[in-house]
């Protein structure tokens, strides 16, 4: 926990340029906006339709920018059921594993 005098350290690399040359996702403009205020350190909602891009996009792509620049990091990821969590945000995760030889 950080005191109150304390900031949080810098990322090493911008969420953007992350999901570009790290993941290979050129989000859309909206999606930009999101993740630029996620990594503001902005409280972020995205009120959006099915099939717009959270879990595809927006949600891994915070997660892994996350993990990748904050290693002791914890991460909560909510939904209405554990099939969901399983079978869309992990599945959605799971294209930017590196193979395994």
């Amino acid at each position: 926990m950080l005191g109150p005098f304390r900031k949080a350290p810098a990322p090493k690399i911008p969420i953007l340029l992350f999901a570009d040359s790290v993941l290979g996702i050129q989000p859309y403009d909206w999606q930009c906006q999101v993740l630029l205020n996620y990594e503001a350190g902005f409280p972020t909602a995205a009120a959006c339709a099915n099939f717009t891009g959270k879990t595809s996009v927006l949600f891994p792509v915070c997660a892994l920018w996350t993990l990748y620049n904050f290693p002791r990091a914890r991460l909560m990821y909510l939904s209405a059921t554990g099939a969901q969590v399983k079978n869309q945000f992990f599945a959605a995760l799971s294209r930017f594993r590196f193979p395994c030889f």
